[in-house]
């Protein structure tokens, strides 16, 4: 009874003479008919098509075709546009920039912690500090500018610990120090013990390429002083100087008639020769015009590198800033950085105080 009843409006679908509905009376369908139905299968809010019928369901394929890659394209396009107006929403270069370093960067001997060795130090603040960044952490590279193909260097840091992952604490002004030891590319070439035709006493250890560090040495993490007699190795030259007046001891009385010392042994390191050693590896000849000529004669320049992650769109940032030679000041310390509000003043965290000239 059913088929019966619907049977008029079945032949009437299968009639190939049927229009799809698209336009009204079978003519064509103008330009805003189409924009709507196109916007209708885009958004997916339903038809209700201009011709009041929904023949193209059944004798229009051409019309499902279309109205399929419609909506892939439409897909498509939605995504494109989340995923554009999101990367543009969750840029964090801008960030970088909220990331102060000091104008100036200072090297100074530091009598306190490293036996007067020479140290190159900076100051670096997060100025957001209200939102800390996430996993700060620093790097430092010295570039060659007048080298060959610009070669550059990194440089191991003491303070914050690069073992450590030189991590920092963005929202307080951090001072960032690397010694200038004897594997130290700051440190000119004439004062290193390891250069070609060198006459030192005791030579350090061999770097054999690798970047190091000579306060590793100071606290048993390797031996960095090597014995010109028998070849032990030791950490600082306290340990070394024991060493050899314990080895002259027992090669005196075990020849007391002298004959060791004719050739090479510990008796042949006098006190001269091991306090000229000393003065060797504390680098106590380096001066302020020797660090400051060298840094002129080779154009070198000192790329600092912070990055970390932004809190509020998780987004990875770099923060860069150089170091040249007319950027280097001797003889001073950074100054406070508060006021008696305790609160961060950007003149005091640029200021600095000259306490050895």
């Amino acid at each position: 009874m059913y088929y019966d009843l619907l049977r008029p409006a079945l032949d009437h679908d299968a009639d190939p003479s049927v229009d799809c509905g698209l336009a009204p009376d079978g003519g064509p369908i103008q330009w805003n008919s189409a924009f709507a139905f196109s916007l209708q299968t885009c958004t997916t809010v339903g038809y209700t098509l201009p011709g009041s019928s929904w023949a193209f369901f059944r004798r229009c394929p051409t019309v499902q075709i279309t109205i399929y890659f419609q909506l892939l394209v439409s897909m498509i396009f939605n995504a494109f546009l989340l995923a554009f107006f999101y990367g543009r929403l969750a840029r964090c270069e801008m960030r970088a920039y909220q990331v102060v370093f000091t104008d100036k960067a200072i090297i100074r001997r530091d009598y306190e912690h490293a036996d007067g060795r020479l140290k190159f130090e900076f100051k670096v603040y997060d100025a957001d500090s209200c939102h800390a960044v996430v996993e700060a952490h620093v790097r430092l590279f010295v570039v060659h500018r007048r080298s060959t193909g610009r070669n550059y260097t990194q440089m191991r840091i003491t303070q914050p610990n690069d073992d450590l992952g030189a991590m920092l604490l963005t929202s307080i002004p951090s001072i960032v120090s690397h010694q200038i030891d004897l594997y130290s590319p700051l440190l000119p070439p004439d004062f290193r013990p390891l250069k070609s035709g060198s006459e030192t006493i005791c030579p350090i250890v061999n770097t054999c390429g690798l970047t190091l560090r000579e306060a590793d040495s100071y606290v048993g993490s390797r031996e960095g002083v090597l014995c010109p007699i028998c070849g032990e190795s030791y950490g600082f030259f306290q340990r070394l100087e024991k060493h050899v007046k314990y080895n002259q001891i027992i090669e005196k009385y075990s020849d007391p008639s002298g004959k060791i010392s004719s050739v090479v042994s510990h008796l042949s390191l006098t006190d001269e020769k091991l306090q000229a050693f000393k003065k060797n590896l504390v680098l106590e000849a380096v001066k302020y015009e020797d660090i400051g000529k060298y840094f002129k004669d080779t154009g070198i320049e000192v790329i600092v590198m912070v990055e970390g992650i932004d809190p509020l769109t998780s987004g990875t940032f770099q923060a860069l800033h150089s170091y040249q030679a007319e950027d280097i000041v001797f003889g001073s310390e950074f100054g406070v950085s508060f006021t008696k509000e305790n609160e961060v003043d950007f003149e005091l965290f640029h200021g600095m105080v000259h306490v050895d000239i």
